[in-house]
């Protein structure tokens, strides 16, 4: 198309894509969202071959996005809408009320604070393996520096040790005189 307004020319050129050309992975590597409902019609020659699956893996994908629920819902509907062109209306129907149950759940305030409940919990024994690395580590370079060199075996030991015995060694750190006065914490 092309259009002439005085000096002003505009000219539109438009190409059509068989969407069926496009790969799964065309699709899902450009990292647009937007272009997600396309999917569920993309590489023809797999969807033919895998079918149901191939649609479920498209909506899997659709779940699996790192944006708000609404924007997920959105998304999934018109995928579910594309899909009517290719699919019956079974197959979309199975595969599309199980994503909607997921998403309902994902809003729910229950399942926010399950999953709160966890991030924290995830987040408190972090911190507790930091602490306790930061300590093997120092306890480490401490004792490398006051025996002049620590054997391979008792920086194994240290490096095994739990909590507690890296606290005792900590503890003491200005009593050890000599490698073999680490074996009392080790029996």
């Amino acid at each position: 198309m092309s259009y002439t307004l005085g000096n002003n020319k505009l000219d539109y050129r438009y190409k059509i894509l068989d969407v069926g050309d496009l790969t799964f992975s065309n699709i899902a590597e450009t990292g647009y969202f937007d272009l997600y409902p396309l999917l569920p019609l993309a590489d023809r020659k797999e969807r033919t071959k895998a079918g149901e699956k191939y649609l479920k893996m498209c909506v899997d994908l659709i779940k699996g996005v790192p944006v708000s629920t609404n924007k997920k819902k959105d998304i999934l509907f018109k995928a579910e809408l594309l899909s009517g062109i290719v699919y019956s209306q079974e197959v979309i129907k199975k595969i599309f009320e199980e994503a909607e149950k997921m998403l309902r759940l994902e809003e729910s305030s229950i399942y926010k604070m399950i999953i709160e409940k966890g991030l924290k919990e995830g987040m408190e024994k972090g911190i507790k393996e930091g602490i306790k690395e930061g300590l093997r580590n120092t306890i480490l370079k401490q004792l490398n520096k006051k025996l002049k060199g620590l054997p391979k075996k008792y920086e194994e030991m240290i490096k095994n040790a739990d909590s507690n015995i890296l606290d005792r060694i900590a503890e003491d750190i200005f009593d050890i005189e000599k490698t073999e006065d680490l074996d009392k914490y080790f029996k």
